[in-house]
């Protein structure tokens, strides 16, 4: 069990973004992992750290 994480699961229903990638890249640089397809992927992200990546990955997607 891990105390103090959050784990996120999302999907994507259209568009040409890359979960798997995103994940990948931004999940480390907040402390975490993630990773997984293109249409689906999923993160673990440390509590203190879930506003901040919240914040990337709106970036990230959004482009």
């Amino acid at each position: 069990m891990h105390k103090h994480v959050y784990d996120i699961s999302i999907r994507r229903r259209n568009g040409d973004v890359d979960l798997n990638i995103i994940l990948r890249r931004l999940a480390p640089d907040h402390g975490g992992t993630g990773g997984g397809h293109p249409f689906a992927a999923g993160a673990r992200i440390p509590e203190k750290e879930l506003g901040a990546f919240l914040y990337d990955l709106d970036e990230a997607i959004s482009t």
